[in-house]
C-alpha cells in the first residue's frame, strides 16, 4: 500500500511541471496583452494571438526578426538608448511607445520589456508585454476638444473665444491693425424655448451656428458663449465701414426663415460691436465695453446693430454702479430671506416651504428678485447671495426643529451658474453639518437648462447631493421636452410644474392637459408634483383631483418671515409634526 503511494505521489511530481506549462501556454495565448519573446540577441522567437490582433502580422511573419519591424519613426534614435540603457541597467523598461501595424497603420501603446536570465545572471530572453491604447488617446483628444467647444454647435466656447481673441490682439499690436468683437444675442429665444421645446431651440441654435459662420470671413471666429449668445472675432480690420458692413451681412443673413422639420422660425439678433484699440488696448476692457454695450441695448430695442460710444460707456457706467450697490448690498446685508408655504391637497397640512430672497434697500423699499438676480447671476455676485441664503434657511431649520417641526423641507433654487461651481457640493454640506441641519430637510431646485449644461457633471454633483440626503426638483417643468428621458436617469425627487401652466389651468383646455399629463407620468415614474402659483380655490379643486401632492400659492399663504412662518405651523401642529 505504501509503495502504491509513494509511485502516485512520484507520478504526480514530475506531471506537475507539464501541467504549469499548459497552463503558462493557455495563459500566453489567451492574454488580451500583446507578447513578444525574444532571445537574447532581441530576435523573436515567439508571440501571442494578441500581439496578431494588435499588430496584424501574423507569427510565421515575424519570427526570427528583430522587433523594429514594428518601428513607427515616430521617436528619435535617442529613445531607443535610453530604452535600452533601462534594459541593461535595470533589467526592464516601461513606457508609452508608437509602433506601426501591418497595414502600415500607426497606433500608441502601453509597452512594458523585461529580461529573463539564467541561473548565472545571463540575459537569456527578452519578454514584451503591451496594450493599444488608441481608443484612450481618442478620448484624450474628445475631452481635450470637449473643454474647448461647445457641445451642442460645435463652435469655440467662451475659452477658446478668450484665447483667439488675446491671440488676435496681439497680432494686431505688432502688425497696426484692428480687431471688431461681436456680441450677439438672439431675440425672444426663451419664447421659442417656451413654444417649441428646448429640441427646437437646439436645432436653432444648429442652423444658427452653421450660417454664422457662412457669412464670416475664414480668419474670423465665431463662438457660442453660452445659451443664445454668440461672439464674433473680426481680425485684420482696416476701418469702421468695415465693421459696420459685417454688421449689416450677420443682420440680413439672420433674418431668413429657419426651416425645423417642418417649421419655419423667422428670428432677429441684437449685435453690439467694440473695435480694438479705439474701445479698449486690452482683453478685458474690450470684452467688458462690448458686453456692457449689449446689455443696453437689449433694452433699448432689438434686431439691431450698434457700435460701442461714449453715451454707451455711460451707461455701462450705470451698469457698473448697479453691480457696485449689489455687492454692497451682500456685503451689508440688505437680502431677505422669505417663506412660502407648500400644503398637502390631500391633509390641508403645510409640509415644506419655499425660500425666497428680495433685497430690501437701506431706504426700506424691497426689490423683488426678478429685479436683481439677472444682474446677480451675470456679474458673479449670485454666488454670495446663495450662500448667504443656504445660512439663513440653516437658521430658519433650527428654529423649525426647535418647535418640534423637524419634517418641514425647505425648497431652494439654484441658477445655472451656481448649479455649475466646482464646490458646491461641499459648500452645501459643510453648511449644513456646521448648523446640524440633516440633509434631508433641504430640497434644490434646479431648471432643465442648468442639468442639462453639462450632463455628467450634473450626475455626479447630484448623486452626491442624493447619497448625503438633499432632495433634487427640476423647476419649471414642462416647458421643454428632453427633461421626460432624464427622468429616469437623474436622481429628481420632484417636479415642480412650469407657473404658466397653473395661472391658465382653469381658462386654457391645452393647460389643463398638460397640468393632468405631467401629473400622470410623475407619479408613474415615482416623483411627487408640485404647483406653484395656486392663486383660487378653483386652481387647488382641479389639481386635487388630478391627484396633485403639494400646491403653493397665494391661495394658501403669501411668502412669511421665519417668526410669521412659526406661528402658521404651530396653528395646525398637530397635523404637521
Amino acid at each position: 500500500m505504501v509503495s502504491t503511494q509513494k509511485v502516485a505521489t512520484e507520478n504526480n511530481e514530475r506531471n506537475l511541471p507539464e501541467q504549469q506549462l499548459k497552463l503558462f501556454a493557455k495563459v500566453f495565448e489567451n492574454a488580451l496583452e500583446g507578447i513578444t519573446i525574444t532571445d537574447a540577441a532581441g530576435n523573436i522567437v515567439a508571440v501571442n494571438q494578441s500581439f496578431t490582433n494588435i499588430t496584424g502580422y501574423q507569427e510565421s511573419e515575424v519570427l526570427g526578426k528583430n522587433p523594429r519591424v514594428l518601428k513607427s519613426e515616430r521617436h528619435s534614435p535617442e529613445f531607443y538608448k535610453k530604452m535600452w540603457r533601462s534594459l541593461l541597467e535595470n533589467g526592464n523598461w516601461m513606457g508609452e511607445i508608437w509602433n506601426r501595424r501591418a497595414n502600415g497603420e500607426t497606433y500608441p501603446e502601453n509597452l512594458s520589456i523585461s529580461s529573463i536570465c539564467d541561473e548565472k545572471g545571463e540575459v537569456t530572453n527578452y519578454v514584451a508585454v503591451f496594450h493599444d491604447i488608441t481608443e484612450m488617446k481618442l478620448n484624450e483628444d474628445l475631452i481635450t476638444y470637449q473643454a474647448y467647444h461647445d457641445a451642442l454647435t460645435g463652435l469655440p466656447n467662451r475659452f477658446l473665444a478668450l484665447d483667439r481673441l488675446t491671440m488676435n490682439l496681439n497680432n494686431a499690436k505688432r502688425k497696426q491693425t484692428q480687431v471688431a468683437v461681436f456680441y450677439m444675442d438672439l431675440d425672444n429665444f426663451k419664447h421659442i424655448n417656451d413654444s417649441f421645446g428646448h429640441p427646437v431651440g437646439d436645432v436653432l441654435l444648429q442652423q444658427v451656428a452653421d450660417r454664422l459662420l457662412k457669412l464670416v470671413r475664414e480668419e474670423d471666429t465665431v463662438a457660442r458663449l453660452g445659451g443664445d449668445e454668440f461672439q464674433i472675432i473680426g481680425a485684420h480690420i482696416s476701418s469702421e465701414d468695415e465693421v459696420v458692413d459685417l454688421a449689416n451681412r450677420l443682420l440680413q443673413g439672420i433674418s431668413k426663415p429657419f426651416l425645423i422639420e417642418t417649421q419655419k422660425l423667422s428670428v432677429t439678433f441684437s449685435i453690439v460691436g467694440a473695435i480694438y484699440p479705439q474701445d479698449g488696448l486690452d482683453v478685458d476692457t474690450l470684452i467688458k465695453n462690448a458686453d456692457a454695450a449689449l446689455y443696453q441695448a437689449k433694452h433699448e430695442g432689438k434686431n439691431k446693430f450698434s457700435l460701442f460710444t461714449s453715451e454707451l460707456s455711460e451707461k455701462a457706467t450705470l451698469h457698473l454702479r448697479r453691480e457696485a450697490e449689489l455687492r454692497q448690498a451682500l456685503a451689508q446685508k440688505e437680502f431677505v430671506v422669505s417663506y412660502q408655504p407648500k400644503v398637502s391637497l390631500e391633509t390641508g397640512a403645510v409640509v415644506g416651504v419655499e425660500a425666497l430672497v428680495q433685497w430690501q434697500k437701506t431706504d426700506g423699499t424691497f426689490v423683488s428678485s426678478e429685479d436683481f438676480l439677472p444682474l446677480a447671476e451675470k456679474t458673479g455676485v449670485i454666488t454670495g447671495i446663495g450662500d448667504f441664503v443656504t445660512h439663513e434657511v440653516c437658521a430658519a431649520l433650527q428654529v423649525l426643529g426647535d418647535i418640534g417641526c423637524k419634517d418641514i423641507r425647505v425648497s431652494v433654487k439654484l441658477t445655472p451658474s451656481q448649479f455649475e461651481q466646482t464646490n458646491l457640493v461641499e459648500n452645501i454640506l459643510s453648511v449644513l453639518a456646521a448648523n446640524a441641519v440633516p440633509a434631508s430637510q433641504l430640497e434644490l431646485g434646479l431648471t432643465e437648462t442648468a442639468m442639462m449644461a453639462n450632463l455628467k457633471d450634473t450626475t455626479a454633483k447630484l448623486n452626491l447631493l442624493v447619497d448625503a440626503g438633499v432632495s433634487i426638483a427640476i423647476d419649471s417643468f414642462g416647458v421643454g421636452n428632453s427633461s421626460i428621458y432624464y427622468l429616469k436617469t437623474l436622481p429628481i425627487d420632484t417636479l415642480n410644474i412650469d407657473r404658466s401652466f397653473i395661472q391658465n389651468l382653469t381658462a386654457d383646455p391645452d393647460c389643463h392637459q398638460i397640468v393632468e399629463t405631467i401629473i400622470l407620468m410623475a407619479h408613474s415614474l415615482g416623483k411627487n408634483v408640485v404647483a406653484p402659483g395656486v392663486e383660487t380655490k378653483e386652481q387647488a379643486d382641479l389639481l386635487k383631483a388630478f391627484g396633485c401632492d403639494l400646491t403653493a400659492g397665494y391661495f394658501h399663504s403669501p411668502p412669511l418671515m421665519v417668526d410669521e412662518l412659526v406661528n402658521v405651523l404651530q396653528t395646525n401642529r398637530a397635523s404637521i409634526c
